[in-house]
């Protein structure tokens, strides 16, 4: 299960907490701080690389409680209408 939730399904396990706890709010990280290319638009656009849940005040994933700073992850913001259009079509990428 870990593997699916981790490779590509990350999104489907948000989907899943949202079922049993519909307070979760999806969040984007990604690996950059900021993007060199200007044209990106919002800083804040950046595209999603792992998908976590805000509940309260702490970020869940599939491992449990979710920590910026113990991942190798620099940046965290809520997800766009975009952004969950874009992630509702990954899938699990295998092994």
């Amino acid at each position: 299960m870990v593997n699916i939730f981790t490779k590509g399904g990350c999104y489907q396990f948000f989907v899943i907490l949202k079922m049993f706890e519909p307070r979760a709010e999806p969040y984007k990280v990604d690996y950059a701080k900021r993007y060199k290319n200007k044209d990106q638009g919002n800083i804040n656009d950046f595209p999603p690389t792992h998908i976590v849940a805000k509940i309260d005040n702490n970020f869940y994933d599939i491992n449990g409680l979710f920590e910026l700073k113990k991942s190798p992850y620099k940046r965290i913001d809520i997800m766009t209408e975009k952004d969950i259009k874009k992630v509702e079509k990954y899938k699990y990428i295998g092994s």
